[in-house]
């Protein structure tokens, strides 16, 4: 599960910066923040699951927890 307020790395070598928690709307992927490239610019703001995927497949932006 992850913790809002905590950075966690990517499979493909991003930051996720975990910011909110919407599990009450959404149970699927409830846990919502930034994905940040190595120099610090921002990729994209995503959502994960409670486990650290990104999608519901297998992908680079899952999380190595």
């Amino acid at each position: 599960m992850l913790t809002v307020g905590k950075a966690y790395s990517t499979k493909n070598g991003k930051t996720f910066s975990c910011e909110k928690d919407i599990g009450e709307i959404d149970t699927i992927f409830p846990f919502g923040g930034w994905v940040y490239n190595s120099d610090g610019s921002k990729d994209r703001f995503a959502y994960y699951t409670r486990g650290g995927t990104y999608k519901l497949t297998k992908s680079e932006y899952d999380l190595i927890i």
